[in-house]
């Protein structure tokens, strides 16, 4: 008798395991440790190819637009795509998905409540190894997984805002928050964290650059000059107009909608 995609399959012991992780401090082996550990636990069939591992940290969470077409909410979460996907689809033939937390599905409530949605219409059933957020299919377990839905998305909200204020802070006290200098600076230590330094050694790029664009060259033009006169290092035209756009070279570092002047050239 042929299996039919949306048609629950009672005999079907077959999952699916989604391991997710918040930052890079986080353990996806531990994840799937406690996924086969649950697995078997339960008499479910969890085999190596049906998990799938987010290899990036999820991104803010605030981002999420309010649409229900699931390839535009999960775009930046392929693997989760293709569990979603395939449980509409049929394909893996599978009625279980375990995960380690409700917040490692989605720390948005919208979000999080159209990843349930999906998975129940495909009679896919959602099991947490984390202790004590399997609930009942009740409408009183229901609105306590909404609740937790809150707690995390409202956890994920401050969070973001606290780094966001931290960094603020450093920013203020003049000290680099952006990663990698642009090409010409160099980070040096400072009494509070890093701050933006010349590099004697790539001044004389930036200089050509600029003097090049005075003269009415092109950013093309200009990354072929680069790339001849200081071989080995190689040049683009996105390079090239990224630096000289760059505020730093102009003695400006902003924050945000703040704007803080540094004499940093």
């Amino acid at each position: 008798m042929s299996h039919t995609p949306n048609t629950p399959h009672k005999s079907n012991t077959k999952a699916a395991a989604y391991l997710r992780v918040s930052d890079r401090r986080q353990n996806l082996e531990t994840q799937e440790a406690k996924a086969f550990k649950y697995a078997a636990e339960n008499n479910l069939l969890l085999n190596k190819d049906m998990v799938f591992c987010e290899k990036k940290p999820a991104s803010n969470t605030n981002n999420s637009p309010i649409v229900s077409d699931l390839t535009v909410v999960f775009k930046s979460r392929p693997e989760l795509l293709k569990i979603l996907t395939m449980a509409s689809h049929g394909d893996g033939d599978f009625s279980h998905l375990i995960v380690y937390s409700s917040d490692r599905l989605a720390r948005d409530v919208f979000q999080n409540a159209l990843i349930k949605q999906h998975l129940e219409k495909n009679h896919v059933q959602i099991h947490f190894t984390k202790e004590g957020e399997n609930f009942k299919n009740d409408p009183l377990s229901q609105k306590l997984q909404n609740i937790l839905a809150c707690f995390a998305e409202f956890e994920a909200s401050t969070i973001s805002s606290r780094v966001s204020d931290s960094l603020a802070q450093v920013f203020k006290r003049g000290d680099w928050t952006c990663g990698k200098p642009p090409l010409g600076f160099i980070l040096t230590n400072s009494p509070t964290g890093k701050t933006l330094s010349i590099d004697n050694t790539k001044l004389d790029i930036v200089k050509t650059a600029f003097e090049l664009y005075s003269s009415g060259y092109g950013y093309r033009k200009i990354a072929d000059i680069l790339s001849q006169k200081y071989f080995p290092y190689s040049f683009k035209k996105s390079t090239v107009e990224y630096m000289l756009s760059n505020e730093a070279y102009f003695g400006i570092l902003s924050w945000e909608k703040q704007v803080e002047e540094e004499k940093t050239m």
